[in-house]
């Protein structure tokens, strides 16, 4: 497999006064400057933190599919393997749904 070009994570999901009194949020990554910001629209809080839990749990899904592509590759059956692709999946999943 290629190794990722994008910043490492684990990312988090930042929230910061933009300065004209909303909040914005920021994916932050663990060291370095953000990587993304959320447009947020102060009507839509619940949408703004569910953009921003999903964006942040990129890395995550990015594992999980690596995971995934190589347990249901059918190259070997590693039952280790599998169950490794199928907790990492549930995990970034969660994440993505902002419940870790």
């Amino acid at each position: 497999m290629s190794s990722a070009k994008f910043t490492p994570g684990p990312w988090s999901v930042g929230r910061r006064d933009m300065g004209d009194g909303k909040l914005g949020r920021y994916i932050d990554p663990k060291r370095g400057q953000p990587v993304a910001r959320v447009l947020c629209d102060p009507r839509k809080a619940a949408v703004n933190d569910a953009n921003a839990d999903l964006l942040a749990a990129s890395p995550e899904m990015y594992a999980a599919l690596e995971e995934s592509v190589w347990a249901l590759s059918g190259e070997s059956y590693d039952p280790d393997r599998f169950e490794k692709a199928i907790v990492t999946a549930r995990a970034a999943l969660a994440k993505a749904r902002g419940e870790a």
